[in-house]
């Protein structure tokens, strides 16, 4: 195994990439990393960046693949995983042993690394798209447009491309305050960037003197600036209700509180509502029956798959598959702001607690039909139910509860003579 390490930057690693071709290292026995890698029986080579190397790298890649994949292989080394470096060579390796034509690089989702770099790019994607809409600017007092950031990729580039475009004639300056990163764009003039603390040193008390007419928007604004902070929650969520008291009576507030509000709802279940799970692209294994020819079929991700002597379904069967997980399935309440408590203006406060609705599925975990009824099992379908109340006292006491059962017992569905006697929340609900 030969190990290139290389500087965490995008010379860095196209100067890596550049080196193993020109050293024709065998791909299958080569690894680029921004990480210190000692690997057993390893070699290791250690990457100096050159601007060179790195032009005719991006030359390459924009003329093999053109400059939409050539973005997303940027967006992907904008990660702060340590994977992305060898991910991305991968990618461009398969891509131009196989002709790949341009648009289509991150098409062989099955391979792992063309996976791994699709993922990676789409994550700065949302993350770059969401900052266009959202990062704001203030005037300071030399009348230079001011805004601090701190995303989670290394996306300030792009930014400045963005705002470079939309602002041609301004002075702004957009600080990435994660990575001491700055983009400084003079009115009418290219953009640059400068990196380090001393830098930061240098423009820190300048970017706390506001503008008059900044000032007077902030205290005109005060109250919804405070309170209109970005959420990655897709929904708002209400945090108390005020009762006013008519002739001067004290007002009453009861206050609501919820599960996991952080969370990044990127995926979808097999229902089309939100998981909490980011790879929304995947379809999970699932077999079908279908009314095509597979063999011509143009995607990898269909493959033939025998029938059984209960498949009476005259229509060929296939498998769909994707990625190597399943991020279709349904999500617990947990993980989707569901209201979990309600404390009343005295004190006391009242728990909900939720779950999954649960049918038996007459399907296993390939989509296949269970025959048996007695294989058949509870599985969790999309939204969520109510399982119990419980109501405490202001000193926290339990003082009563109602617990909620659904559908029918394991008794009455399967009749069983013996065995435990519960709910398991399949069929109608009672």
């Amino acid at each position: 195994m030969k190990i290139y390490h290389c500087e965490d930057s995008l010379e860095g690693i196209f100067t890596a990439i550049y080196n193993t071709y020109e050293d024709h290292s065998p791909v299958r026995d080569t690894m680029v990393t921004t990480i210190e890698e000692n690997l057993l029986f390893s070699e290791s080579v250690e990457v100096v960046p050159d601007p060179e190397k790195t032009v005719k790298v991006i030359r390459t890649l924009k003329r093999r693949f053109g400059e939409e994949d050539y973005e997303s292989l940027c967006l992907a080394l904008s990660s702060p995983k340590p994977e992305k470096a060898q991910a991305v060579y991968r990618t461009i390796a398969k891509g131009l042993s196989e002709k790949c034509p341009p648009g289509h690089l991150l098409d062989a989702m099955a391979d792992t690394y063309v996976n791994q770099t699709f993922s990676l790019a789409r994550g700065a994607g949302n993350e770059y798209h969401h900052l266009k809409g959202f990062t704001r600017f203030e005037e300071l007092e030399n009348t230079i447009l001011y805004s601090k950031i701190a995303p989670k990729n290394n996306i300030l580039t792009f930014l400045m491309v963005h705002f470079a475009d939309r602002f041609p004639m301004e002075d702004f300056l957009v600080f990435d305050a994660g990575r001491y990163l700055f983009g400084i764009h003079p009115a009418g003039k290219p953009w640059y960037t400068l990196q380090g603390k001393d830098a930061w040193e240098k423009v820190r008390s300048e970017t706390e003197k506001l503008s008059a007419a900044e000032q007077h928007y902030r205290e005109q604004h005060q109250g919804t600036l405070q309170s209109s902070s970005l959420s990655k929650s897709p929904f708002s969520m209400l945090d108390s209700v005020t009762l006013l008291g008519g002739n001067d009576a004290s007002s009453e507030t009861y206050r609501c509180g919820y599960t996991s509000s952080y969370a990044n709802f990127g995926g979808t279940d097999h229902w089309g509502n939100l998981n909490f799970r980011s790879n929304n692209y995947d379809v999970a294994y699932m077999n079908l029956f279908v009314g095509f020819d597979v063999s011509r079929a143009s995607s990898s991700f269909v493959t033939d798959v025998p029938k059984d002597e209960n498949d009476l379904s005259p229509l060929d069967k296939v498998r769909l598959s994707n990625v190597p997980y399943n991020t279709r399935k349904p999500a617990g309440p947990e993980s989707h702001c569901v209201l979990r408590k309600l404390t009343y203006p005295t004190g006391g406060y009242t728990e909900f607690d939720f779950e999954n609705h649960k049918f038996f599925s007459f399907t296993d975990d390939d989509g296949d039909y269970i025959h048996d009824k007695k294989r058949r099992v509870k599985t969790k379908a999309t939204g969520f139910r109510i399982r119990e109340i419980v109501n405490y006292t202001a000193e926290g006491v339990r003082s009563d509860s109602k617990h909620y059962c659904y559908g029918k017992t394991e008794y009455e569905e399967y009749g069983w003579e013996i065995g435990r006697y519960y709910h398991t929340g399949a069929g109608e609900p009672t």
